[in-house]
């Protein structure tokens, strides 16, 4: 364990977490918990994204009272739906999850909520966003996938002030399914134009379909 930003602790081992569940018996569980990209590999999303949170439910199961397990899942997942395939790898491993979390523990009621594409400072520099504003504020050419990609997104700090809302909101008595409201949303070479005539930088810098998906 390691202190964390206010006051709280940040346990990363299972054994240690037990621990605190046996004292606390939480009523909410907000799983944020997620890797995907090309720097990790599929194993290493499996564990984050199914693994992990299972070790988490099966501590659940020693508790006598009913747990709202809240599973933050990406609009990726919203493919299956469309397509009945997985987009990737991450969105297979996050629905199969949260397929297992509905059909094997009866302590606890689940809410998948969809985000959308969540941009802030913290995100990687190869990220759309990213790429973007540096692209603007260096007026050098840079380079993008598909110009006919929709985009859903939300600020960082406007998706936490959301979650805030649904964690204190009463544990409905079924599985259920939200989407975090985004701030905006629109094909990329849509937005890519708008942010160009905001800060008057020619729209030829942009290159599309030259980076990978």
């Amino acid at each position: 364990a390691r202190p964390a930003q206010g006051g709280r602790d940040y346990y990363a081992d299972i054994s240690n977490l037990g621990e605190v569940f046996l004292e606390w018996h939480p009523e909410l569980v907000l799983n944020l918990a997620a890797a995907w990209g090309p720097r990790y590999s599929e194993s290493e999303i499996w564990e984050t994204c199914y693994e992990f949170p299972k070790r988490v439910l099966g501590l659940l199961e020693k508790q006598t009272q009913t747990t709202h397990w809240i599973q933050v899942d990406s609009y990726y997942n919203l493919y299956f739906d469309l397509h009945g395939v997985d987009k990737d790898h991450y969105s297979r491993s996050k629905r199969i999850f949260f397929d297992f979390l509905g059909q094997n523990n009866s302590q606890v009621v689940p809410t998948q909520v969809i985000a959308p594409h969540l941009v802030g400072r913290s995100e990687p520099d190869t990220r759309f966003f990213r790429v973007l504003s540096q692209g603007i504020f260096t007026q050098k050419p840079y380079y993008l996938g598909s110009p006919d990609k929709y985009l859903p997104y939300l600020h960082f700090s406007d998706a936490a002030d959301q979650l805030a809302v649904i964690s204190q909101s009463p544990t409905p008595k079924s599985s259920t399914r939200l989407a975090l409201k985004a701030s905006g949303q629109d094909k990329l070479s849509l937005i890519v134009s708008y942010a160009h005539r905001q800060f008057g930088v020619p729209e030829n810098i942009a290159q599309f379909r030259v980076a990978p998906e």
